[in-house]
């Protein structure tokens, strides 16, 4: 009944995927260890078992589902279910690497392989370690995703080569891998100028968000919206239950793309009780890159999947997240522990936990009793002072002005506080999470990055012309969700408050915005999203 009444709660805003359209993939290995892929629903000893319904031009997002079978090892679970999501999704795939268009240079292949080969030295070198056992098991899948997608290619020429997969799973790595690695790719964001800088750090600026706390206690909302290059508006909603022997998590759902075993975005909402997110903090002092980031890491998309599975507590998982910090993908971590929260009651310590990531530096920080006010707001803008100085914050706000760049003073700081009052239920909680009204509020000072969710698409010439990038999403969940049965509310492309956004109104731009396999303009509803009714 608790479930009918928060369905009909939502039905006038959400639209629920449907499994009329499911392809069935079952994934078994025979006696001399071949793997084969059926594309039925025989279970029947399958070691992996996905379910991917094509449902992007109906909702904006494709789902999958994988679940595998604590009959089998380690091992074999965590190779099939990436065999089977492979398998069940190879043609969007190669649509998602198409759209991201990324090329090798020398430097970054080396540090690939160098990476691969420090990670597989440390699993020999630490048997019966379940922190290197899980960071195997990630690996096992990530090549599993690579070679069930090329067990559908129709020929050789089609099929996905390895770094091309790698460059999805590290999309958000290598943000800080590319100028780390290449001194060529730093920007000279110094010398330019008011327009330029707008428009550079628009591109750089990744996701909002926010844990509201109801005003009775009764609730706390957990929110976020993914900023990205329109590239990546190819989506994919994913529910994983890998049943791993002695990992305390086995499911976890997330926002997500083709081919990657990690958000990205980054959204997770797992049966260990935690829902986590992040935004992106920006490297302006490029000399931290130096002798911090180094493959003899592990890169970020290792350590969420690590983290996901083996924690239970929002300590444990910025504690763990923590360990061989690559330096890339520097973010703002937000855990919230659901466990931990009781309506109506006093919130207790350890309910949020942040941390904030660079190059050589790392720093924790239980956060709940600034929730107990009311909020917590995340904006790509280090908390920790120490952090927002090396990281070179204060010389990029001298230089070029607070707006995207001041904690307490740039645009979003300013938009959350006066509005975040007005959330009191869910609905209020999805305006909040694609507000946008540039030209009629003053904060934003008539530019559509200044928003919550931006829109780089109708920048004027004037703040760098518009671009191929925006928000991207919107996800929300809720404690009374995740009671409900670990909902989430989900959204696919830039926000409808400034018009839908289509494909074919974009004016021509270099680099081109590649958009195959992804609808061409996004009329969408907010989708609910559940790891038992997706199955």
């Amino acid at each position: 009944m608790r479930r009918a009444v928060a369905f009909l709660l939502l039905l006038t805003s959400a639209a629920i995927v449907t499994a009329s359209s499911h392809r069935l993939v079952s994934v078994t290995q025979d006696a001399a260890g071949a793997w084969r892929v059926l594309f039925d629903d025989s279970r029947e000893g399958a070691i992996a078992v996905a379910t991917y319904a094509p449902t992007i031009n109906q909702t904006g997002w494709n789902v999958l589902n994988v679940t595998t079978s604590s009959l089998f090892s380690d091992e074999q679970q965590a190779y099939a279910a990436g065999f089977a999501e492979g398998a069940a999704s190879y043609q969007d795939i190669v649509s998602a690497i198409a759209n991201a268009a990324m090329l090798p240079f020398p430097a970054l292949i080396t540090y690939m392989r160098q990476n691969f080969e420090y990670m597989m030295a440390m699993v020999a070198q630490n048997p019966g370690d379940e922190y290197w056992h899980q960071v195997n098991l990630t690996m096992l899948q990530f090549h599993g995703i690579l070679d069930g997608a090329n067990s559908q290619a129709p020929d050789e020429a089609s099929q996905i080569a390895l770094f091309n997969l790698w460059v999805q799973a590290a999309m958000g790595d290598l943000i800080d891998l590319v100028p780390a690695l290449n001194i060529t790719y730093r920007s000279d964001w110094k010398g330019m100028n008011p327009a330029e800088f707008n428009s550079w750090l628009a591109t750089r600026t990744h996701c909002s968000a926010l844990v509201k706390l109801a005003l009775d206690l009764s609730d706390v909302y957990f929110g976020h919206a993914t900023w990205s290059s329109y590239n990546f508006m190819l989506r994919v909603y994913k529910h994983y239950r890998l049943n791993f022997k002695n990992a305390p998590v086995k499911q976890v759902s997330f926002s997500s793309y083709p081919g990657t075993p990690v958000s990205i975005d980054d959204f997770y909402v797992t049966d260990g009780g935690l829902a986590i997110t992040e935004t992106t903090l920006n490297v302006f002092n490029y000399s931290i890159y130096d002798g911090n980031v180094l493959p003899q890491s592990l890169l970020y998309w290792v350590r969420v999947s690590v983290a996901n599975r083996m924690s239970t507590t929002a300590r444990g998982w910025v504690e763990l997240f923590g360990d061989y910090n690559s330096g890339t993908y520097n973010n703002q971590w937000i855990v919230l522990d659901m466990k931990r929260f009781v309506p109506s009651k006093p919130i207790p310590s350890g309910t949020l936990w942040i941390s904030e990531q660079m190059p050589g530096m790392y720093v924790t920080r239980d956060v709940t009793g600034i929730l107990e006010y009311g909020y917590w707001p995340s904006y790509n803008v280090p908390t920790n002072r120490t952090v927002f100085a090396y990281a070179g914050y204060p010389e990029a706000i001298a230089t070029q002005g607070p707006q995207m760049l001041d904690y307490e003073l740039c645009v979003r700081a300013q938009i959350f506080r006066r509005d975040q009052a007005n959330v009191s239920d869910m609905p209020a909680m999805q305006y909040m999470m694609q507000y946008n009204n540039y030209l009629n509020d003053p904060i934003s000072q008539g530019n559509p990055v200044y928003a919550i969710a931006s829109r780089g698409d109708l920048a004027p010439a004037s703040q760098g012309g518009p671009q191929c990038f925006g928000a991207i999403d919107a996800k929300l969940t809720s404690w009374t969700m995740y009671q409900t049965g670990r909902e989430v509310l989900a959204f696919s492309g830039p926000t409808p408050q400034e018009g839908v956004f289509a494909f074919s109104n974009m004016p021509p731009l270099t680099p081109v915005c590649g958009h195959q396999g992804a609808p061409g303009s996004f009329d969408f509803l907010w989708n609910l999203m559940s790891p038992f009714r997706d199955f």
